[in-house]
């Protein structure tokens, strides 16, 4: 099985060192924002107004789009979007 090791010189690199071994707590983030959003719009749409309506799905797709296009990680936006 193949494997990867990253090295980092510390203290230089600390900061992509936290990075890198907090990455997955961003991701679990940007899913979370987005399942937000996503609920908002699909069970909570009779509470909004149609600007607010709108106004969340121009927000859920700007930030789809942000992902989509600032990440080089080819699945990621498989569990977002």
């Amino acid at each position: 099985m193949p494997k990867i090791k990253l090295e980092y010189e510390l203290p230089d690199e600390r900061d992509d060192f936290r990075l890198a071994i907090n990455g997955h707590d961003f991701y679990f983030v940007i899913i979370e924002f987005d399942n937000y959003l996503r609920e908002q719009l699909k069970y909570h749409s009779e509470e909004l107004s149609d600007g607010q309506f709108q106004l969340l799905e121009e927000i859920r797709d700007k930030f789809n789009e942000i992902i989509r296009d600032g990440t080089n990680i080819s699945d990621i936006h498989s569990f977002v979007v």
